[in-house]
């Protein structure tokens, strides 16, 4: 039939396969293929997808290292066959991807290989962004976490209590919160099956994948389903699989970029498909249909599902932040154990490696972002800011962060090339008086105020200042002069010479009689300083 249909002749070597029929022909002119004969009951329009998706891949990333459809003599993606008993079966025909199943190398569990799975999901998911096939929504199989809670009736056949009262509380949630916030994030056609057992690595590295196979259960789901697939192969010697979710989101984020809400369900998705995994597994055995070829030991399901419960959520997130450079916000909400440890470990640290916190209330406060004119503490608390002087429109801007996002993605350097946009922002000088008509770039207050003075010194051949008490205008060596509240760390005989202080303007009328006497005592500043 494959020679008559698709003039290819060979040796045939049977593949396993859940729901097909698969077989590896050895072809005569040295080009391997894969045959496939579809179940009776699978649907045409998924192996249409199927097909389709594969060429559009080829199309938008033709390095990628997925399948090509082989056309049939009459130019079929697929074609339709007969059995003895007359039932109709669809036939296609695939190139064979080289390599060794990444599963099956202990070599290959390895965090640069994980990376690089990872890497090459991401990529996959990528080009199938503005991919659309209107069966995408219905290939509906076991191992598709959007339709997760079609399993509950199957948790009563896990023998182990504590395992089924583990999925039943992981299900619990999934109901009520991650299934939700999934529906909140990216959704399009994804893989969601990239496990070890259908990633291709090279025999020679086994860091290097080369192939990503099976497409299957390919459909309409989120994106964060094609992470959580790729990090499910966890070996037996392994006890940290934050790690493994780390890896893979890591090199997935560097070729797809991940969004915020997305980087935080993560850890809840892969609970679920592990969940999902031990049910499925579990139920298969109880009916006697242990034999699904794929899966050849399913014990790292429930064990990983324990360890990564036990390592928890708070974990798990900052953990997957950091790895993905997101900003993190430590512990969050009304878990006050946590963020008192956090806390008093980030003051810690803080002080070890930056010294002192100089601040002015009763207790520094730790701020982890902030929107517009509000800042928020690690405990949820919203400050309205009315004192930094950074954001000169509101935090977080997100014109503002888009810019600087695209600028850098471009180009950053100095002024020492010719440069449009530094010219661009020059231009400001328009809406100052005739005279101010040059700019210099600096990269802080401090600079700007060392560059003042210098410059106010050169034009008028003086030196000193006059500056307000406690006042405070960098670091540099001139700045640091203006600074009296830095002179508190030097003996007095070293306090900078010609510098006059005046008392800040006390708006209250709150003076102290020592106050008001220091005030009326003080004498004008001398000629030229």
């Amino acid at each position: 039939m494959v020679a008559s249909r698709y003039g290819i002749e060979g040796a045939y070597k049977h593949l396993a396969s859940e729901r097909d029929l698969s077989w590896r022909i050895g072809g005569t002119d040295g080009h391997d293929v894969v045959v496939k004969i579809s179940n009776v009951s699978e649907p045409e329009g998924v192996v249409d997808m199927q097909v389709k998706a594969l060429t559009h891949i080829s199309e938008r990333d033709p390095a990628l290292p997925v399948p090509r459809v082989v056309p049939s003599l009459a130019g079929a993606a697929y074609e339709w066959i007969e059995d003895e008993s007359g039932s109709r079966h669809m036939i296609r025909v695939l190139t064979f991807l080289s390599g060794e199943v990444m599963e099956r190398i202990e070599e290959a569990f390895s965090a640069r290989t994980r990376f690089h799975i990872g890497a090459m999901v991401g990529r996959l998911a990528y080009a199938l962004r503005d991919f659309f096939h209107p069966y995408a929504g219905n290939n509906v199989h076991l191992w598709d976490t959007s339709r997760a809670l079609a399993l509950r009736p199957q948790m009563a056949k896990i023998s182990d209590v504590s395992v089924r009262q583990l999925c039943e509380e992981i299900f619990d949630r999934a109901e009520c919160f991650t299934l939700p916030q999934l529906l909140k994030t990216r959704r399009q056609v994804v893989h969601q099956d990239s496990h070890g057992g259908n990633i291709l690595v090279d025999p020679g590295d086994s860091t290097s994948p080369v192939g990503i196979i099976d497409f299957g259960d390919m459909g309409f789901n989120c994106v964060v389903a094609d992470i959580v697939a790729a990090s499910e192969t966890f070996s037996k010697f392994d006890d940290d699989p934050i790690a493994y979710l780390c890896d893979v989101t890591s090199g997935f984020d560097s070729t797809y970029p991940l969004e915020e809400n997305e980087i935080d369900l993560i850890y809840d998705a892969m609970l679920l498909r592990l969940a999902m995994a031990t049910v499925i597994v579990e139920a298969r055995e109880a009916t006697d249909e242990s034999g699904i070829p794929h899966i050849e030991d399913a014990s790292h399901y429930p064990r990983m599902m324990e360890l990564l419960s036990r390592q928890g959520r708070a974990q798990a997130v900052r953990r997957l932040r950091q790895a993905c450079r997101f900003p993190v916000y430590g512990a969050m909400g009304n878990d006050r154990e946590h963020l008192a440890h956090d806390y008093d470990l980030l003051r810690h640290e803080r002080e070890a490696h930056l010294g002192p916190i100089w601040h002015f209330y009763k207790k520094p406060l730790h701020i982890t972002r902030a929107d517009g004119a509000w800042m928020y503490a690690a405990d949820g608390t919203a400050y309205l800011d009315v004192y930094n002087n950074v954001p000169q429109i509101g935090h977080c801007h997100p014109h503002v962060a888009k810019a600087i996002y695209r600028q850098a993605s471009a180009l950053n350097t100095n002024t020492r090339y010719m440069c449009d946009v530094a010219v661009e922002s020059a231009r400001l000088t328009a809406d100052l008086p005739d005279h101010l008509d040059t700019c210099i770039f600096v990269n802080s207050g401090s600079e700007a105020n060392d560059l003042a003075m210098q410059i106010a010194m050169s034009l008028s051949a003086h030196d000193g200042g006059l500056i307000i008490d406690q006042a405070y205008h960098g670091c540099t060596e001139l700045t640091t002069a203006l600074s009296n509240e830095s002179w508190r760390h030097l003996p007095a005989d070293q306090n900078p010479e010609r510098i006059e202080t005046l008392m800040a303007p006390d708006c209250t009328g709150a003076l102290t009689p020592t106050t008001r006497k220091q005030q009326r005592n003080m004498q004008p500043t001398p000629t030229g300083r």
